[in-house]
């Protein structure tokens, strides 16, 4: 990918490929170089760049989310919700993030919309009842642990929150 890249810098869905490479092989800084350099050169939202812009925005994201930088992560997040607004998953992400943020609102909001667009995603449950529970809201996470542990009955973390929640 890098000889292809040094004759075609351009090509933009060859060092998309290589960002992905790299974060695999985890040399996160320099995935995060060639997902940079996808965005700043795919900025203009072509039809056929867009793909490319938002692999390349969602990978950014979960790099700043590695190395715990979540307001830049949740502004990837955001970014790729503007051109993609009913993704469950980024949702969550940004859900997580805006709670480590300690925007408690924004995180309960991006979570349960989540759940709305994707009734079977635990993940997005669990880490509503979390961050429900962290605000002292504990009547309001039981219901969202349950979700979760309807569709996820043998997670011990979930089992744990829901018995404390309880408790």
């Amino acid at each position: 990918a890098q000889r292809l890249l040094d004759r075609y810098p351009e090509d933009c869905g060859m060092r998309l490929h290589l960002g992905q490479c790299l974060m695999q092989q985890n040399r996160l800084p320099e995935a995060e170089r060639h997902f940079r350099e996808v965005v700043s050169r795919s900025g203009g939202n072509s039809m056929e760049a867009r793909p490319l812009l938002l692999a390349a925005r969602q990978a950014l994201a979960d790099i700043l989310l590695q190395r715990c930088d979540f307001a830049a992560a949740a502004e990837e997040l955001r970014s790729v919700l503007l051109l993609e607004p009913k993704q469950a998953a980024l949702l969550a992400q940004l859900g997580g993030a805006f709670a480590e943020l300690g925007r408690i609102d924004e995180a309960v909001a991006a979570l349960t919309e989540a759940t709305h667009l994707d009734p079977a995603l635990a993940a997005a449950h669990y880490n509503l009842g979390a961050v429900l529970a962290h605000a002292g809201r504990l009547g309001e996470a039981i219901p969202c642990y349950e979700r979760a542990l309807a569709i996820a009955p043998d997670d011990a973390d979930l089992q744990n929150n829901l018995g404390f929640a309880l408790l």
